[in-house]
């Protein structure tokens, strides 16, 4: 391989390298026990939380790069309650390195989620309606959809969170789209 091959092939590496983050979903049932179900993503307990609380709290996540990547996966409650979804991108120990992310079309058990494609805004127009958003959060609307015209920018520490009732043992599918943001 020449010099400008391996130039070219390198910096190929690397685009799709710093491309690269990573979707997360926290889904959390105080009382509750949640059970991974299929999805090629990687399910994980949450270890900051005590261990009594931790069946109650399931991690979900998958790497994404710069395309949209549909993401679908279920998951089983073992009781009748609410259980809280917050919708973030991956952790890393230095915060500017927390990458963000855009999430569209999202899906529960097939049906769009209240507000799934962010096309419906909250009378100020700051936020998509039903979604919250922390005061302060960084988290934004953006063009860059997927489907429809908004999609949101998101982050490990700038989440968008909604709930959701859940019945005793049914299984529960959510399906999304996500992609590195630019």
């Amino acid at each position: 391989m020449g010099m400008r091959q391996c130039a070219i092939f390198l910096f190929a590496f690397l685009s799709m390298t710093l491309a690269a983050a990573e979707f997360r979903l926290d889904i959390s049932g105080r009382d509750n026990v949640l059970t991974p179900g299929r999805g090629e993503v990687k399910f994980d307990r949450a270890a900051w939380v005590s261990a009594a609380e931790r069946p109650g709290y399931l991690v979900v996540s998958k790497e994404v790069g710069g395309e949209w990547t549909p993401i679908e996966f279920s998951f089983v409650a073992e009781k009748d309650g609410f259980l809280w979804l917050a919708f973030g991108g991956g952790w890393a120990a230095a915060p500017g390195a927390r990458a963000f992310i855009l999430v569209d079309d999202i899906k529960f058990n097939g049906q769009e989620a209240p507000n799934g494609g962010f096309e419906t805004l909250k009378p100020d127009l700051s936020a998509p309606r039903i979604w919250n958003l922390a005061p302060k959060s960084k988290a934004c609307l953006v063009d860059d959809a997927r489907q429809g015209k908004k999609a949101m920018k998101i982050n490990h520490d700038n989440r968008i969170g909604q709930g959701v009732k859940v019945e005793a043992g049914k299984s529960y599918t959510i399906s999304l789209f996500a992609k590195a943001a630019k």
